[in-house]
């Protein structure tokens, strides 16, 4: 399965250029409850399941230093572990090894500037602790199981490590058992964090044995079958009923197709129970109405861009195809999305961001009630429209011209984590 692209970021995107480039419509927060209410705890980000297992290592190795913080004043134990196996993953890893691993390139441009070159704050992502492998997978090992908020390690993640040092040969790890190969890593690991910790910055030779022995038990694509039955069982826990039947019903059809979100979804929403059913329906009918919104903004955006600094007259679009049917088909996917919504009590959310386009309008109406609503967006995140008023008219700003079409009608405006799910189905080898 594969996703399509989207025209604009979501909410768990870096807002790079400062002044409100995400989300022009108001429309990924109630999109992303979504998803969290079919897929709890699993987010677009996330594609290499084998981050839980580093997390519940590093918690082994970590959690020995409790809450020392490194010399840079900012950087925490469980930060520095993921630096030395960031930097072993750059070090000893090929390219193509390394897929989907956050932080991966930043790694090989700092080693590749120097011999001597290592991670450090400066080097490494800009905001770690949100867009680092902990950043990023915390909430999900949480979630089953292997760790508590503080990085500590839970039953079923002790288990875990045990199943995966006497996978890779490291028996001895979690125990620090003396003079076993698990063992003696362990111990070496703890010391090289302390170090990174003290020195605020990696610290390991580049030619040490450690890296290769990191790499070698750290690759995404390195573990062992009992590793991956151990996390599949996880994460297909009735602890979390919606969860696993998503996941048990994306693994059914994951023959080989390349389905998008949207396809998928529908899909195996025949082979669903209700409950599951109808936060699928919501999420349909939520992107029928949030791509008949987008298709009338990015038309917006196209026209105007094509003009350049020229006042657009919202009765220029009286003869735009797109927009005459967005006019009539808004108020009914309106409807529609706020009563499937309402399953997932998102109804009163939905009706207070949405419910100027409950009403018919007429295509100039519909131009000039789509703008007023994305200022509004805009100036609740204290931010500059895209598309301003310009006398007598409106104009789009320059960082915001574009020749992209809306997007494709029928497929999924947002991310609802199939493509995550769908990685871990590979990565765990439970494709069918």
């Amino acid at each position: 399965m594969t996703a399509v692209a989207i025209p604009f970021l979501t909410e768990a995107d870096p807002d790079r250029m400062g002044e409100g480039s995400l989300d022009p419509l108001g429309l990924a927060s109630i999109a992303d409850r979504l998803a969290e209410a079919i897929a709890p705890e699993i987010t677009a980000r996330m594609n290499r399941i084998r981050f839980l297992t580093l997390i519940t290592a590093g918690a082994s190795v970590a959690a020995e230093l409790g809450d020392e913080i490194s010399a840079d004043g900012r950087t925490p134990a469980y930060l520095a572990y993921e630096w030395i196996v960031v930097e072993s993953l750059a070090r000893r890893c090929a390219p193509g090894e390394t897929e989907g691993v956050p932080g991966i390139q930043k790694a090989r441009r700092a080693i590749a500037r120097s011999k001597n070159a290592h991670l450090d704050a400066g080097a490494y992502l800009q905001v770690p602790k949100v867009f680092g492998f902990h950043g990023v997978y915390k909430r999900l090992a949480r979630a089953v199981g292997f760790v508590d908020q503080g990085l500590l390690a839970l039953s079923e993640g002790d288990a875990l490590l045990r199943i995966w040092e006497r996978e890779q040969g490291l028996r001895g790890f979690a125990d620090r058992v003396p003079r076993t190969r698990g063992g003696k890593l362990a111990t070496r690991l703890l010391g090289e964090v302390q170090r990174a910790l003290a020195a605020g910055s990696v610290t390991t030779g580049p030619g040490s044995w450690l890296w290769s022995e990191i790499a070698d038990a750290a690759g995404p694509d390195k573990a062992g079958r009992r590793e991956r039955d151990h996390i599949w069982r996880a994460l297909t826990s009735e602890d979390e009923p919606i969860r696993r039947e998503l996941i048990l019903n994306l693994q059914s059809i994951s023959d080989g197709r390349e389905l998008s979100e949207a396809g998928a979804l529908r899909e195996i929403a025949s082979l669903s129970s209700l409950g599951l059913r109808d936060r699928l329906t919501a999420i349909d009918r939520y992107e029928r109405f949030a791509w008949l919104l987008t298709a009338v903004f990015q038309t917006m955006l196209v026209r105007s861009t094509s003009q350049g600094r020229r006042a657009i007259l919202p009765d220029e679009f009286s003869d735009v195809d797109l927009i005459a049917r967005a006019s009539r088909e808004l108020p009914e996917a309106s409807r529609q999305a706020a009563d499937a919504v309402a399953a997932v009590g998102e109804e009163l959310a939905f009706e207070a961001a949405f419910a100027r386009f409950a009403e018919p309008h007429r295509p100039d109406q519909l131009v000039d009630a789509a703008l007023e609503h994305h200022e509004a967006v805009q100036v609740a995140k204290e931010k500059r429209p895209w598309i301003e008023r310009v006398e007598p008219g409106f104009a789009a700003r320059p960082p915001y011209y574009t020749s992209d079409e809306p997007p494709i009608e029928g497929e999924y405006i947002h991310p609802y984590r199939v493509e995550a799910i769908s990685s871990f189905i590979r990565d765990l080898g439970k494709t069918r």
